[in-house]
């Protein structure tokens, strides 16, 4: 089964997350693409990515910011933080510190 997630179907879960990277993604709305369950699909994502989804658009998140912070030096953090997918500024400083040991900030001007 393992197998199974890691082609087609891994690959119709991690576009999907991709093209809805800046909404509130749900574990319901990513499973429904793959018609299974939520619990199914959280255990062989998990399996076959050694993270869960959360992580997974978590870190997404923080590359497609760090992508924006080096290309769009005109866009302010804020502006970044709701295009990728977090709730507000102080979200993705959070998880980019967290993730990056340095803020957007720092990122932007290093």
């Amino acid at each position: 089964m393992v197998w199974w997630i890691k082609s087609r179907s891994l690959r119709v879960a991690i576009d999907y997350i991709q093209a809805h990277l800046n909404e509130k993604l749900t574990l319901d709305a990513i499973a429904s693409q793959l018609n299974i369950s939520q619990y199914h699909f959280c255990e062989l994502f998990k399996k076959s990515m050694g993270m869960p989804p959360y992580e997974y658009v978590l870190r997404q998140r923080i590359e497609r910011a760090k992508e924006l912070l080096q290309t769009k030096k005109e866009m302010a953090i804020v502006d970044i933080a709701l295009e990728c997918g977090f709730a507000n500024q102080t979200h993705l400083n959070k998880h980019f510190r967290k993730l990056t040991g340095t803020t957007p900030k720092a990122y932007r001007n290093g």
